[in-house]
């Protein structure tokens, strides 16, 4: 695992930045972009630069909001100890509109966008681009303008997730006079538009494995599985605004309307076209891969037969996981959070200590592993654990009462510094364990859903059974697997799949 190289000196207009506005840029000359993209090679220091901020882009947000709005993770201190314990409160009290974690996740997104938008103009004008996109097949050129159109589609995926209807621009901003008038734009446009973008420019990436990409740089594959969840949310509920002309696109409304809020939970009468788009591109990404895979195998010999815990020990081996679509990369002796605060919790020092401390951020309801999981199930004690790490090579039983470390209730253990092919002790959070953010599971189980929505059941049932079938032994495959998926139809399909989703997914921060 090694952070991307930034090359300063050539791209220090892209990484100007001001604190007080987020659309606050510094303009470049021409002569400037001409020559930082030159060619195909430098431009990808430009979008290495990119890779260098992602690495902690969403980290706070998703502490704040993807474990508590979960029904199978939670956070370990007492409400009143943190802000961002709102939320699992199902929001008793407003968030501060300055709340350090909103602003930071809003800067940081639109800081990468406008450095996309500045990329993407810049590599269309070039005709060396223009010759290779006319050809029909991936190149350097095509490669790189393709990752700056998936980082640009991520960050507002992001956006919208988080704030709903945010301001929208696919183009550079060069001086803050171009947002004088802007305002905000709804989320509908938004999917639509950069869905649209990375549909013309998938095709003229290359796949995972080709031409020495790996999951720590976006891909074809990975830009398809982006179209596919950004159409997948443009197709569930979500919460809308009342005070908000969202056109001519009309809506299906479960519950009453909030006055106070000044909002309603519905979707998009329409949901089934994009339930049906997420379809399709979620099966160019099965049917095409590249590298990537399911892993549904052990390969590490005798005493070995765990292929769901497989995947996780790449990680912790530091080494790319085959299962990745996408790993944010980690450098070790820099920064790598993951593990300090989405695994397995250790009161070590922050320095020279085995393994160093680890915090727990997040924590596994004790309902979710006593009673939802089956003791058959391989994922069962991967994902949860009852005991912390001392630091010093011994281990304690958790306690349940509200902290961090050894306290706060029921661990995760998808990644225990403990199991590292090579522990780092020298000091806390720099362990240089990838953040796998996007992994085949989760597509296959996407897959799954929208298949079912559409009334493709066979297809649901598929990807269903492969994902589910790695968790059981042969002999339990019959019980478990088989009989299970076959019971299945209509709204039970559907459920079992959100409930796979929990399963397979728990302690990954994934809602």
């Amino acid at each position: 695992m090694k952070k991307l190289l930034i090359i300063l000196g050539v791209i220090s207009f892209l990484i100007t930045s001001c604190e007080d506005d987020y659309l606050d840029v510094t303009a470049p000359s021409n002569v400037d972009e001409d020559f930082v993209f030159a060619s195909p090679a430098d431009a990808q220091k430009v979008m290495n630069g990119i890779y260098d901020l992602w690495y902690d882009l969403d980290r706070r947000m998703y502490y704040d909001t993807e474990v508590v709005g979960s029904d199978s993770e939670r956070h370990p201190e007492n409400y009143s100890a943190q802000q961002r314990h709102i939320p699992e409160g199902l929001f008793a009290s407003e968030f501060d509109i300055d709340y350090g974690s909103s602003k930071d996740t809003w800067t940081e997104c639109y800081q990468i966008i406008n450095r996309c938008n500045i990329m993407i103009e810049s590599i269309e004008a070039k005709e060396e681009y223009q010759n290779d996109v006319a050809a029909g097949e991936p190149s350097p050129w095509t490669q790189v303008y393709g990752e700056a159109v998936a980082a640009r589609a991520t960050c507002y995926k992001l956006l919208v997730r988080y704030f709903g209807d945010v301001p929208y621009f696919n183009y550079a901003i060069r001086t803050t006079a171009q947002t004088d008038s802007l305002g905000l734009s709804s989320r509908d446009l938004i999917y639509d538009s950069e869905i649209e973008a990375l549909q013309a420019a998938a095709p003229l990436m290359y796949r995972l494995g080709e031409n020495n990409i790996n999951a720590e740089r976006f891909s074809g594959t990975y830009a398809d599985a982006v179209i596919g969840r950004m159409a997948f949310d443009a197709a569930g509920y979500q919460l809308r605004r009342t005070d908000f002309d969202y056109g001519s696109v009309t809506f299906d409304q479960i519950g009453v309307e909030n006055g106070t809020w000044q909002a309603k939970y519905v979707r998009r009468s329409d949901w089934q076209r994009y339930m049906e788009l997420a379809k399709t591109h979620y099966l160019n990404v099965v049917n095409n891969p590249g590298s990537a895979r399911l892993i549904e195998n052990d390969d590490r010999g005798e005493g070995y037969n765990n292929p769901f815990q497989r995947n996780f020990q790449y990680l912790m081996d530091l080494q790319v996981s085959p299962e990745s679509i996408y790993e944010s990369g980690y450098t070790r002796g820099f920064n790598s959070d993951f593990p300090y605060s989405f695994g397995r919790p250790s009161g070590g020092g922050g320095s020279n200590a085995y393994p160093t401390k680890n915090y727990g951020q997040a924590r596994i309801y004790a309902s979710f592993y006593y009673g939802d999981f089956v003791p058959e199930d391989k994922r069962r004690d991967v994902t949860a654990c009852v005991t912390a790490n001392s630091g010093a090579a011994s281990e304690r039983l958790i306690d349940f009462s509200p902290g961090s470390r050894e306290k706060g209730g029921l661990a995760l253990n998808k990644l225990d510094e403990a199991r590292f092919a090579d522990p780092y002790i020298a000091a806390q959070r720099r362990s240089g364990c990838n953040w796998q953010q996007l992994r085949m599971a989760d597509v296959m189980l996407d897959l799954a859903y929208a298949s079912a929505a559409t009334g493709d059941e066979a297809t649901a049932k598929t990807y269903l059974t492969q994902v589910r079938s790695r968790a059981f032994d042969a002999e339990d495959q019959t019980e478990f697997v088989t009989n299970y998926v076959n019971a299945l139809s209509g709204n039970a399909l559907l459920d079992a799949i959100a409930f796979e989703r929990k399963l397979e997914l728990a302690g990954e921060g994934k809602t």
